[in-house]
């Protein structure tokens, strides 16, 4: 009698708060074994010696690093065209938008904000730059009513922030706001940053953590001094007193939209983008706004990547200095 076909299930788990700092930036399976396995490997092996190619490997945090390990059903030759390895990422119930925590990660908290958006202004458009996710991002969103802009592999913070200016222009949007998807930006606050703009006092006004009373939420002491140093230099360089340059709660109109869309920097870009606005002639206005502890997700500025931050991000702004002064590329 012919055996059934077995389907393998490993759940890979969330985030290893138990080990600590071995996983804060990876998935528990992902931690090396033997120096070129990962724990992984273990389940991965077993399935493999029992004859069962049929494998489903879920993860609710860090997946991605564990696409390298497991690409086109590596290392132990899991048949892709007979089912074969499938990564399968957050997914938690059975994916009913009725239920609490349907996904995690920032498709939840995109689903969570869009009552928030549509209260505010139930006209907005709401784009949804979707950046290479490998979790129900697009799907969700669009599912909440969002455009959604599905980028083939991962930009980085900087190409997918110009491919929504991008789009705004394409489209002919003269007014524009900027809000992340990890629920630090309470859409609430929204018309503190957009009448400004309607007002004609200013072309782009950003959301600052730090110009008001001190209620909204600061971030950890060590990010709060690298934050607190690039708005001395900043300050300096655009001679006009700026307090958060990592904000990316901004409104813009039509001239800070085209400025972005022709011209946005990659990689930590949001201090450069402050000296470029000034240096275009744009005028530049931030409110005091509060906001919210991160929900999902987690900086991309970690503590090994804060000395390459603040050396790269201090070098290009001392080159952006001797840049040619420039006005917009389009009126």
């Amino acid at each position: 009698m012919a055996h059934e076909r077995i389907l393998a299930i490993i759940q890979a788990g969330g985030a290893g708060g138990r080990m600590d700092v071995l996983t804060r930036e990876r998935a528990k399976p992902a931690l090396p074994f033997a120096g070129v396995y990962q724990l992984l490997d273990f389940p991965l092996s077993n399935l493999s010696h029992s004859g069962i190619s049929d494998v489903w490997l879920t993860v609710q945090f860090q997946g991605s690093t564990l696409e390298e390990q497991v690409a086109n059903g590596r290392p132990w030759d899991l048949d892709r065209t007979r089912g074969g390895l499938r990564l399968v990422m957050p997914q938690e119930g059975t994916g009913s938008m009725d239920e609490d925590g349907f996904a995690q990660g920032n498709a939840d908290e995109l689903f969570k904000i869009r009552d928030q958006i549509r209260a505010f202004d139930p006209g907005l458009d709401v784009l949804v730059i979707d950046d290479g996710s490998v979790d129900r991002t697009a799907v969700h969103a669009a599912e909440a009513g969002a455009t959604v802009v599905r980028l083939p592999f991962n930009l980085g913070i900087g190409g997918a922030v110009q491919t929504g200016f991008m789009y705004a222009v394409a489209h002919g949007y003269e007014l524009a706001v900027r809000l992340d998807g990890d629920g630090q930006h309470d859409p609430s606050e929204l018309p503190k940053l957009i009448e400004p703009v309607l007002r004609g006092d200013a072309d782009i006004v950003v959301g600052s953590r730090f110009a008001g009373s001190g209620d909204s939420y600061r971030p950890p002491l060590a990010r709060r001094a690298g934050i607190r140093f690039f708005a001395g230099i900043v300050s300096l360089l655009v001679r006009q007193r700026v307090t958060d340059t990592t904000s990316g709660f901004q409104a813009l109109n039509g001239k800070g939209i085209r400025l972005f869309a022709d011209d946005y920097p990659h990689d930590y870009p949001e201090v450069e983008a402050t000296v470029m606005v000034v240096k275009h002639r744009l005028r530049l206005l931030e409110v005091p706004v509060l906001m919210r502890e991160r929900e999902h997700g987690s900086s991309s500025i970690t503590a090994l990547r804060s000395a390459y931050y603040v050396l790269k991000v201090t070098l290009a702004l001392l080159v952006g200095v001797f840049r040619r002064k420039a006005v917009p590329a389009r009126d």
